[in-house]
């Protein structure tokens, strides 16, 4: 793993457990009949998530293009949440406070997933043009 790697791959690592722990609590509140923290809670999102993390961190430190693939995917999951947070009715949130605070969680998720994949490009970029530089 490449040492400027570290910050953003722990950001993403980070967006991908409170997402989890979101689905999760919203699982939890659904099957207590409560509304969920959002307009999505599922397992499956969640299973998913931890399956990209694992998938994040492998690559992370096989292969910088494989690194960039997970976390172009993570990338358009975060930016999806948040253009649905403003394209879907407010009644799809419990209070205008969840939707903000789902805004900003994937808001930092795309922050970590768009740094670590810049940097991995501009990488792979001079590895082939002969101007690397560790």
């Amino acid at each position: 793993m490449y040492k400027q790697l570290f910050v953003p791959l722990s950001i993403q690592l980070g967006h991908i457990i409170l997402s989890c722990l979101w689905n999760l609590v919203g699982v939890y509140l659904l099957a207590h009949n409560l509304a969920a923290l959002g307009p999505s809670a599922s397992l499956t999102t969640a299973v998913l998530l931890l399956g990209l993390g694992v998938l994040l961190v492998l690559a992370s430190f096989r292969s910088a293009s494989f690194y960039v693939l997970v976390s172009s995917v993570l990338a358009l999951g975060a930016l999806s949440a948040i253009v649905n947070a403003f394209t879907q009715t407010p009644d799809s949130w419990p209070s205008e406070y969840w939707r903000i605070a789902g805004v900003m969680l994937n808001s930092v998720g795309l922050v970590g997933a768009v740094w670590g994949a810049g940097y991995c490009i501009k990488h792979i970029y001079s590895k082939r043009n002969g101007t690397y530089v560790p």
